[in-house]
């Protein structure tokens, strides 16, 4: 139940048998209620070589029988997206990843403006779930990497792990109060 107390912009709530004190109207938020998180997972070439190349899938549910073609190949050394200026025309972490497609080779797997990427280039790269899977908790293992060696006289390949970095999704506290 909400009650207002008198013309000076001020409430009072009941619920449960309870009753907050008297509130003010302009209460600012303390963000103890509900918080909203955009998942981050890390893309890390985690021995340093650059001798090769990798290839990306993405499973939004994180089971393998629903994931993604693999990417189209990326350098080692790619940089983080296409605003980068040295960035190759399709050559970055995040156009492989915003152009990858399911199964049926036709609907996006991740799409554009669904996720960011930034960092170095040759990583480690911070790939951020935005747009459509904004808020939402990218299961663990949903990005996967496949490393391609290169020429064996050139040393041995990278080795690359995804971690994720942030949890995404919407968390709250029932209890929460406005004091």
């Amino acid at each position: 139940t909400l009650n207002t107390v008198s013309s000076t912009a001020q409430f009072q709530l009941s619920f449960n048998g309870g009753t907050t004190p008297v509130l003010p109207t302009n209460v600012p938020p303390s963000g103890r209620f509900f918080n909203a998180s955009n998942e981050q997972q890390l893309i890390t070439n985690t021995n340093g070589n650059t001798n090769g190349t990798f290839q990306i899938r993405f499973s939004p549910t994180g089971l393998p029988q629903n994931n993604s073609q693999l990417s189209a190949v990326i350098q080692s050394t790619a940089p983080a997206n296409a605003g980068d200026p040295s960035a190759p025309v399709g050559g970055s972490v995040q156009e492989a990843l915003e152009n990858l497609k399911l199964a049926d080779g036709v609907t996006p797997a991740i799409g554009k403006g669904n996720v960011l990427v930034s960092g170095p280039d040759g990583g480690p790269y911070v790939v951020t779930f935005t747009g459509s899977f904004a808020n939402r908790d990218i299961p663990t293992g949903a990005l996967t990497v496949t490393v391609n060696p290169g020429s064996p006289v050139q040393g041995p390949p990278p080795a690359y792990s995804v971690t994720t970095t942030t949890n995404g999704g919407i968390s709250g506290n029932p209890t929460g109060s406005l004091e």
